[in-house]
């Protein structure tokens, strides 16, 4: 789940769908995932290139077995891109990557060669020489004012885990410490200007919003007064007033079966379209044929989801032959993004 939250964010800003839960619009995000692309026939310099994927948050490891890792032996890198179902196998002359191939890293089996590579970063947030100094300028800063000589302890033990965690490259243990990150936003920050937000029982996502930061500065406060976390961290989850003003920034819509009053949410005009169900046909598209010639001649605009283009094509056709007149119309594949609600910490 960690590793889909990555490529979800990555994909958000060109996504024309991203669908999300109240807990997690509150997370923080990273603003940048960065990437590196891998193009058969081009230079890299092996050793330089295996210090990328270190600091893109792979581990090296002596044999591949799942995502997030590399191995290398000689002239032969192998890595498991976390954006890729398979392992990839580069095979260089010198520089030069000869060739890219994919394989299951459980029996080897070759799974054919590509020309290109993308290989996202393993971690969502980057973990550079100023993460270092962030980590330990935090903890200094912190450990001055505290009175409380148990709180202080703790403290120390824990900016001791930060930064060894940080020289190890141990990305479980620095992804507690995303907070400090620099890159550390907002979900609106990666969303496009124009971006319509449209909610699902807008009471309900209230309620969520308001349970979920009172559980999260619950716990806040009784890790920070054991010492186990710094005040910053309570930066991790972005308030929810903060949360309320990036969302009446936006057209909003809502979908709720009530059209009962919300505070955060005052719409200018309230539709309630009249909905009734369909029958089950089982399979019997002579009835399917009629009932939609029925709703054509009473003057209804009828819309067929067929979900692959020859299923259009074939109802379209049978249509014709009971004089029901239909068109398809092929819309551009939209790019969705689900965003998970995992827990970092």
């Amino acid at each position: 789940a960690f590793f889909e939250r990555i490529k979800a964010i990555e994909e958000i800003k060109s996504a024309d769908i991203v669908v999300s839960t109240p807990e997690t619009i509150l997370q923080g995000f990273s603003k940048d995932i960065r990437s590196i692309w891998l193009e058969k026939g081009k230079d890299f310099d092996v050793y330089n290139l295996t210090k990328i994927f270190v600091q893109l948050g792979y581990e090296r490891v002596e044999t591949i077995e799942g995502k997030g890792a590399f191995s290398v032996r000689g002239d032969v890198v192998e890595i498991f891109p976390i954006n890729s179902p398979s392992a990839v196998r580069l095979d260089f002359f010198g520089d030069t990557l000869e060739s890219i191939r994919e394989f299951n890293p459980e029996n080897r089996e070759n799974l054919g060669y590509k020309d290109t590579i993308k290989i996202l970063q393993a971690t969502e947030f980057s973990f550079s020489n100023d993460t270092y100094e962030d980590i330990e300028k935090a903890f200094d800063e912190e450990l001055k004012n505290l009175a409380d000589k148990q709180q202080h302890v703790k403290q120390t033990e824990v900016k001791n885990q930060g930064l060894s965690a940080f020289e190890s490259k141990d990305r479980d243990t620095l992804s507690c410490f995303s907070y400090l990150s620099r890159d550390n936003v907002s979900i609106f920050s990666l969303l496009r200007e124009n971006a319509i937000v449209c909610y699902d029982e807008a009471k309900s996502i209230e309620q969520t919003f308001q349970i979920y930061e009172k559980e999260f500065l619950d716990r806040f406060e009784s890790l920070y007064s054991s010492g186990e976390l710094l005040k910053k961290a309570k930066n991790s989850l972005f308030s929810y007033e903060e949360t309320l003003l990036n969302l009446k920034s936006r057209l909003q819509i809502a979908v709720q079966t009530l059209s009962t009053s919300i505070p955060f949410f005052n719409p200018l005009k309230i539709v309630n379209p009249q909905i009734s169900g369909v029958a089950n046909y089982h399979l019997d598209f002579k009835e399917v044929y009629a009932d939609i010639n029925n709703w054509a001649y009473s003057n209804y605009t009828v819309i067929v989801f067929t979900g692959t283009e020859k299923r259009a094509k074939d109802f379209n056709f049978e249509l014709s032959k009971t004089g029901v007149a239909s068109t398809l119309e092929k819309k551009k594949k939209m790019q969705g993004v689900m965003i998970s609600d995992q827990k970092l910490s």
